[in-house]
């Protein structure tokens, strides 16, 4: 547990909301997860679930995460999904025009998809080119691959999304070595370290014309979790009174925790 450095009173709190406070909603949905646990599962089901374990429990931001899921979900707006809601006329990929883009073809087996990933690192590029769902593409990767060579399976994943958005809508397709240096660049800000229950902090003070003035970077010993993290970047204002700032403008990329210092609650 991380302690606070304004040795503020102990609170209680409920582990079941992202904030600590009991709702009837998190209730609601705890209950659930116990009826679920309680009830017997199909041989399938462990199978299934070390996947998804697996998923979740990649080094990568939950945004990240959370759109490789949808992707193993099969939910992402493709021309195949919209085409079956009626929403686009064509169900073709929009990059080959010559294949139906459901995901696994959008994210995995689109020519100009293999591009993108020819430029990935060597055991990657080695990987079948399968077919089926994209969920059942990425079964076997769970235990062929490293920890962080899953991590750039998903940080690539998300990057050939965008890649395929921006020629939708901007009319733009960036190159397969500029999508590579996208996710190199994303792999390197990825400063979580699970194993060694480590978090890194980097905060760069700039003044008025934008140049900086002053830097931190440390690596600190705390449990693993993004939020967290983000939360003790905070405290880098210290850096500011060591420096004799007193009128400061904080810049912070999580919204959860710039909503709690806005509002001033307990979180």
């Amino acid at each position: 547990m991380t302690l606070s450095p304004c040795r503020s009173q102990d609170v209680l709190t409920w582990r079941c909301s992202s904030n600590g406070k009991f709702s009837v909603r998190s209730a609601y949905h705890l209950q659930g997860t116990i009826k679920e646990d309680n009830k017997g599962q199909s041989s399938e089901q462990p199978y299934f679930s070390s996947f998804w374990n697996k998923l979740w429990g990649i080094q990568a931001p939950q945004t990240t995460k959370s759109f490789l899921w949808r992707a193993a979900k099969e939910s992402l707006a493709t021309n195949l999904n919209l085409h079956k809601r009626k929403v686009v006329e064509s169900p073709l990929c929009p990059i080959c025009f010559r294949y139906l883009e459901s995901v696994s073809h959008a994210l995995w087996t689109c020519a100009a998809t293999q591009d993108v990933w020819s430029k990935s690192s060597r055991r990657i590029q080695k990987l079948d080119i399968l077919n089926g769902s994209f969920k059942v593409i990425l079964m076997p990767f769970r235990n062929q691959l490293s920890k962080r060579e899953l991590t750039e399976i998903a940080v690539t994943v998300k990057a050939i999304w965008h890649r395929r958005n921006s020629r939708i809508f901007k009319k733009q397709l960036q190159s397969p070595s500029q999508v590579s240096k996208q996710v190199h660049a994303e792999m390197t800000t990825i400063a979580i370290d699970k194993d060694n229950s480590k978090v890194g902090i980097g905060v760069i003070v700039r003044d008025l014309d934008g140049l900086g003035i002053a830097s931190l970077c440390s690596s600190i010993t705390l449990t693993p979790n993004p939020k967290i993290g983000e939360a003790i970047a905070v405290r880098a204002t210290t850096l500011c009174v060591e420096l004799g700032l007193s009128q400061i403008i904080l810049e912070e990329d999580a919204l959860n925790v710039v909503q709690t210092v806005q509002h001033k609650e307990e979180n």
